[in-house]
């Protein structure tokens, strides 16, 4: 269990090699979130070289701790 706060992300594994995803979510607080379909992120992720920087940096972080 793992908590996430204003402006982090889960899934980013999926994203990534195109498998299931891994990981759940349940709010305990009311949240506003955002569901984006890998088919949707990935032309993105070509345009946008930094995005997929960051996703990449923040999707390894967990496997450094």
């Amino acid at each position: 269990m793992n908590n996430l706060g204003g402006g982090q992300h889960f899934g980013g594994y999926a994203v990534i090699d195109r498998e299931l995803r891994t990981a759940s979510a349940l709010a305990t607080t009311e949240v506003r979130a955002f569901s984006l379909a890998s088919i949707m992120l990935r032309p993105l992720l070509k345009e946008q070289p930094e995005i997929t920087y960051r996703l990449l940096l923040d999707t390894c972080a967990p496997l450094r701790t």
